[in-house]
């Protein structure tokens, strides 16, 4: 019942409304608690997530299609993510923070080719035996 009625426009723009509301209290916060500030952000995002989850129809366009691989992936991502920067800034950068944006993004880029290499060696192999198992135990 209530599934139905956050599928109205007017119902998640309010949730969007809610979420934009959100990012800016914790914007306000961050300058006083950062921590604060992060769970505020946390419940915007969730508030956007959940909204964006109950469209009726998927969201057209390149950003949507990328964002779609990714989430092919994402648990790979989630992984391997903080082991891959952390090897990279200490090899390439001797640990030490790197003021510019390009190497962000640099870091970023190796992250996600090494996320999906890892998803293709080891979750996707294991997502398939764990299909095939499963139909080997039914009656």
């Amino acid at each position: 019942v209530y599934s139905d009625r956050l599928r109205s426009a007017g119902i998640r723009a309010g949730m969007y409304a809610l979420g934009l509301a959100g990012l800016g209290v914790g914007c306000l916060v961050f300058f006083r608690s950062n921590f604060l500030a992060f769970q505020v952000w946390a419940f915007a995002f969730a508030v956007f997530l959940f909204a964006v989850l109950k469209r009726s129809k998927s969201l057209p366009g390149p950003l949507a299609r990328f964002f779609s691989w990714l989430g092919t992936f994402s648990f790979s991502l989630y992984i391997i993510h903080l082991p891959v920067i952390v090897l990279i800034h200490s090899i390439a950068f001797r640990s030490v923070n790197q003021p510019g944006l390009g190497l962000f993004y640099a870091t970023l880029a190796a992250v996600i080719g090494c996320a999906y290499l890892f998803s293709l060696v080891f979750e996707r192999p294991a997502l398939a035996m764990s299909s095939r198992l499963k139909r080997g135990s039914r009656p």
